[in-house]
């Protein structure tokens, strides 16, 4: 029994990663909402990075920011980073809503944000962004841009998403 549950998880382990979705092509390109620039690089930088994509408009996304920057900031030194995308600061061709984006800032200001947050560009709303309904909504990805376990839909407190940050964690290390 033992050996089957052994066999079982590591089977379970390696599809995970077998069957994961590629999410961040390697041309990838937009820029945070401060104007720099971002590329598939900045995924690089550490094994799991956790892509929180949410509104201006959504209290939950904002209620958790400060949870999601103190997190970022505990577990930077793990080789975890949070990303963060501003689903509602572009239109659906990818351009952007200068009021939308001073409210981005304005928000992540508040919420004493340090980690980067994304303006989506075209091909992003084209391709990854194009089903999400509900925010927050929330991915893991590995450095190679592929999608680790299913999306998280809602927003969490500090502990649950230190219980599943945790997780993805074991994954890697």
């Amino acid at each position: 029994m033992k050996k089957k549950f052994i066999t079982f998880t590591i089977l379970l382990f390696f599809s995970m990663f077998a069957f994961s979705q590629n999410i961040i092509p390697k041309d990838f390109s937009t820029q945070t909402v401060e104007g720099k620039a971002v590329t598939f690089a900045d995924f690089q930088k550490a094994e799991i990075t956790m892509l929180n994509i949410w509104g201006t408009f959504c209290s939950p996304c904002i209620r958790e920011m400060p949870d999601l920057a103190e997190l970022s900031n505990k577990y930077q030194d793990r080789n975890f980073q949070i990303i963060g995308i501003v689903l509602d600061v572009t239109n659906s061709n990818g351009n952007i809503n200068q009021k939308k984006l001073n409210e981005a800032k304005n928000i992540i200001s508040l919420t004493n944000v340090s980690y980067k947050n994304l303006v989506p560009t075209k091909n992003m709303i084209d391709t990854f962004l194009h089903n999400i309904y509900v925010v927050p909504n929330t991915f893991f990805i590995d450095k190679n841009g592929n999608q680790i376990g299913d999306e998280i839909f809602g927003s969490k407190s500090k502990n649950e998403w230190e219980k599943i940050i945790d997780e993805k964690l074991k994954l890697v290390e």
